[in-house]
């Protein structure tokens, strides 16, 4: 009836009393259609106090967060979805941060909120290639290149069988030039690796090296 504010209130209570998760969804959605974007994060943090071991409350939270350029506040809630998903699904989770701020004008705001947190996940083993790999993008996008080669040869060293940590490597060869050492000592160790090969051979054509 023209009242998204009332049908947001009554809405949220009746969440809140219920516990029901479509309410929730509900509530977020009426604030988003109302384009108030802190009412829909009140919204998903009343939804996780409510009920704690929803992902989807965590998740729509984190994007909304993301949305809304307020980074500072992810880690906490990132830590907690963290904490109520199996091991084999937290890899992913954190892999999927970088995609939340292609576009952050701010790529220094974003790296300096996160790097204590995936700090301490890349101590953990189900963590620790993710974390490495997204603190090296972050790192990357923020312009601290010899930051981002410090987690690109950790990852590359302690999972010498995978293959991400050096085509990062290959992206930061025209800031730093010293990348370059992880591919050649790799492609004389594993001269099969063809589809690494091949990204070099693109590198040095970007490069002018032909």
């Amino acid at each position: 009836g023209g009242e998204p504010g009332v049908a947001y209130q009554v809405l949220l209570d009746a969440a809140r009393r219920s516990g029901d998760e479509e309410l929730f969804r509900r509530v977020v959605q009426v604030a988003l259609q109302s384009r108030a974007g802190d009412q829909a994060v009140i919204a998903t943090r009343a939804w996780r106090e409510a009920i704690p071991t929803s992902q989807e409350a965590h998740r729509t939270q984190i994007q909304l967060l993301a949305l809304l350029n307020r980074p500072a506040e992810i880690p906490p809630v990132l830590r907690s979805l963290l904490a109520i998903t199996p091991a084999d699904g937290r890899g992913p989770l954190i892999a999927a941060l970088p995609a939340l701020f292609q576009r952050n004008p701010e790529p220094v705001r974003v790296q300096e909120a996160f790097e204590p947190l995936l700090r301490e996940t890349a101590a953990k083993p189900e963590t620790r290639f993710a974390s490495l790999l997204v603190l090296a993008e972050l790192a990357k996008k923020a312009d601290r290149y010899e930051t981002a080669l410090i987690h690109v040869r950790a990852a590359a060293k302690d999972f010498p069988d995978r293959e991400e940590p050096l085509l990062m490597a290959l992206e930061l060869l025209p800031r730093r030039p010293e990348a370059e050492a992880l591919i050649t000592a790799e492609l004389q160790a594993r001269p099969d690796r063809q589809s690494l090969r091949l990204a070099y051979a693109r590198a040095l054509a970007r490069a002018q090296r032909p």
